[in-house]
């Protein structure tokens, strides 16, 4: 199935701007490694855990990973949580400056 959140950076600057959360759910050790200035490291195998920690405040979520398997899983979960969840993909698409 295609993903219909699927986002462009550009898109995904425009949504931080607004004030959008970026989780990025690569493992610690891929974050660490580089990763995108505000994006807050939620490994996928914790998503579940860390649903709760989402402030309601309705701001909507870009998720990103690798290369997009992981990105699409989390949201999937975040979808069904019933929040606005956007796709970034692979954080190799990101031309932006990475941190670590």
């Amino acid at each position: 199935m295609r993903n219909q959140n699927r986002i462009t950076p550009a898109q995904a600057r425009q949504l931080m701007h607004q004030r959008a959360i970026l989780w990025d759910v690569r493992t610690p050790a891929e974050y660490a490694a580089g990763h995108i200035p505000s994006a807050r490291n939620v490994p996928l195998d914790r998503l579940e855990e860390e649903l709760p920690n989402l402030p309601s405040n309705g701001h909507p979520v870009i998720v990103c990973c690798r290369n997009g398997q992981r990105s699409a899983i989390a949201a999937e979960l975040l979808a069904q949580a019933g929040r606005q969840v956007y796709d970034l993909g692979s954080i190799n698409c990101w031309d932006g400056p990475l941190t670590r």
